[in-house]
């Protein structure tokens, strides 16, 4: 299933469970006490609940908010993908791995998704990307490149721009 489809159906679930959901806001603080967490948001509101779930990326103001430091960037992956159409892959039900030199100690990857199409992207030690070794989209590029790569997506085109992020690993 899409990312999306998974995001709205891990919502409603919570939603039916109980969880309040506040769209459109934007946490910049947070402090726990004796009857749980206060979340500041940067409209002045003050949310109370009994715990939070952070799900804001590998960048995370809510960690940094707990005082919790940050990831070294040896210790950072950085990732990026993108959706292909038209992906005839040799094998429609399986997470494909590529372990190439430009990537280690991470890899790249090829798995279906619905409607004929691919997830297709790369992960890779972000000090690589601060060093000016690489550039993320410039890794991509090679990714796709590579002639095992070329000939598993042979047809397919890429639909969409790509999005990258962190990928923490602690």
């Amino acid at each position: 299933i899409s990312r999306a489809v998974l995001d709205q159906s891990l919502l409603a679930s919570a939603i039916a469970a109980g969880a309040e959901f506040h769209n459109h806001m934007l946490a910049d603080e947070v402090a726990t006490d004796q009857n749980g967490v206060i979340v500041g948001c940067r409209d002045g509101s003050r949310l109370r609940a009994d715990f939070v779930v952070a799900c804001d990326g590998g960048a995370s103001r809510m960690r940094a908010a707990l005082g919790i430091p940050p990831v070294a960037a040896h210790r950072r992956g950085i990732a990026y993908r993108a959706y292909f159409a038209n992906a005839r892959l040799s094998r429609p039900h399986a997470l494909t791995l590529y372990y190439t030199r430009d990537l280690l100690p991470f890899y790249g990857w090829i798995f279906p998704a619905a409607g004929g199409r691919a997830n297709v992207g790369v992960a890779l030690l972000e000090d690589k990307v601060l060093s000016r070794r690489t550039t993320l989209f410039s890794a991509f590029e090679r990714f796709l490149a590579e002639p095992a790569v070329r000939a598993e997506l042979n047809g397919a085109r890429q639909i969409g721009r790509g999005q990258g992020g962190h990928v923490p690993m602690d």
